[in-house]
């Protein structure tokens, strides 16, 4: 299925989120996801033409920015992305600010015994 635009092309907001989700996966893979999580802080999304047939999209991060993800409590970097249609072209340029920080410890709540409450006869 295809989400078309007035001018029977991809839709611009279709190919915003299919840079966000691009970089967004490859981010998340070096989130520590058991103490951390990811955010998208900004985007930035300059639409160059229509686009015509399928969309690729490739995200890249540096192995510096791979090493900072996973050693640092909390950061934020840019993402960039490369959306390419099926001409080679690029109808959008997007950079993804992608965030990190630790998880909010939740509150345990202590087990207690409690009474069950009284029965009634009928």
């Amino acid at each position: 299925w295809h989400i078309q635009n007035h001018l029977k092309g991809i839709h611009a907001t279709a190919m915003a989120t299919l840079a966000e989700s691009t970089t967004g996966m490859l981010f998340g893979l070096y989130v520590p996801d058991r103490t951390h999580i990811p955010l998208l802080k900004s985007m930035t999304v300059h639409y160059k033409k229509r686009a015509v047939g399928d969309l690729t999209a490739v995200a890249t991060l540096t192995n510096d920015q791979k090493d900072q993800i996973q050693s640092t409590a909390q950061g934020a970097l840019v993402v960039p992305v490369t959306v390419t249609d099926s001409t080679g072209q690029e109808p959008i340029q997007c950079e993804m600010e992608w965030a990190w920080t630790t998880k909010k410890k939740t509150k345990t709540k202590e087990t207690t015994k409690e009474t069950p409450p009284p029965q009634s006869k009928l």
